[in-house]
């Protein structure tokens, strides 16, 4: 698996984006962490302090990149840019 830089997934177990993006990332062989925005106090404040208070998902941080609900075109040229693909 590929691990140069810190990638996390915020989202929610019933958001199938997330569902989406989790299964994306694995298939590409992409190690990250996921939290769990319901279950999770310290990672809804994260995401609703990057977003003025507003609680937004799916949230894909790659290293110091924030992406908000991104395309999976978005993703991979992040993801590239970072050189994780």
């Amino acid at each position: 698996m590929k691990t140069f830089l810190s990638v996390k997934l915020y989202g929610t177990p019933w958001c199938w984006l997330t569902n989406g993006f989790e299964n994306y990332l694995r298939t590409m062989g992409i190690k990250f962490q996921r939290f769990d925005l319901e279950q999770d106090p310290e990672a809804e404040r994260i995401i609703r302090e990057y977003f003025d208070g507003e609680l937004n998902f799916p949230v894909l941080i790659i290293g110091s990149v924030i992406l908000k609900n991104p395309t999976i075109q978005e993703l991979n040229a992040t993801l590239h840019q970072v050189e994780l693909l």
